[in-house]
């Protein structure tokens, strides 16, 4: 009883809800990237195993070049300006890419450097939400992470089951809607934020025991 309780009080505070559920659908982009690209590119494109696993590494680089630039970018920015801009390019991709295979406008190359770019945006929209979700445990972190990380691995599996379940024409779908469902977290839960702060409950961050 005192973890379900302590983990209930993690829950209701609305920094940690906010960043853990909107980093969550952000970085379930991730997954559907993972579980859809075989479908995508040696289904769609016809691309050979070999040419697969080379394209596969190259837009993986996209997500760990994410991570190295919000390195440089933490130097001169927070990480709430880095998530929310970082977000809105997410969302402004995922509608680009959305808008294009829908219209039949996106071939191979379009393809590469929107899903580059959207790898890209997750690597820096990752490790700031992480950051952001902990902030308000000084004690007890190592619950909040469980937390957090089971928030991220269950938004993922239930994202990469709907590339499984609804199949191709639903991949783009969910890039896109998992970056748009993130950006309204983050919206929502910013003026429930300014709020908490605001009130006399807000001046004590809750803890576990």
């Amino acid at each position: 009883m005192p973890i379900v309780l302590g983990f209930w009080a993690i829950l209701k505070q609305p920094q940690f809800i906010t960043y853990a559920l909107a980093g969550a659908f952000s970085f379930a982009g991730l997954f559907a990237f993972v579980a859809g690209s075989p479908i995508i590119f040696m289904d769609g494109f016809h691309l050979g195993t070999k040419a697969f696993g080379l394209v596969f590494a190259v837009l993986v680089m996209g997500f760990i070049g994410g991570n190295q630039l919000n390195v440089f970018l933490l130097r001169r920015f927070s990480s709430e300006r880095i998530f929310f801009y970082a977000l809105l390019f997410q969302v402004f991709v995922g509608l680009v890419f959305f808008a294009g295979t829908r219209s039949h406008l996106i071939g191979l190359p379009a393809t590469l450097v929107l899903f580059f770019f959207f790898l890209l945006s997750i690597g820096l929209t990752y490790p700031n939400a992480a950051a952001l979700g902990l902030a308000p445990f000084s004690r007890d972190a190592g619950s909040a992470s469980a937390l957090l990380g089971f928030l991220q691995a269950g938004t993922g599996s239930l994202i990469s089951t709907g590339v499984g379940v609804l199949g191709a024409p639903a991949i783009v779908t969910l890039l896109s809607g998992t970056a748009f469902t993130a950006l309204l977290i983050l919206l929502v839960g910013r003026t429930r934020i300014a709020e908490f702060t605001e009130t006399p409950e807000g001046e004590a961050t809750p803890v576990m025991h």
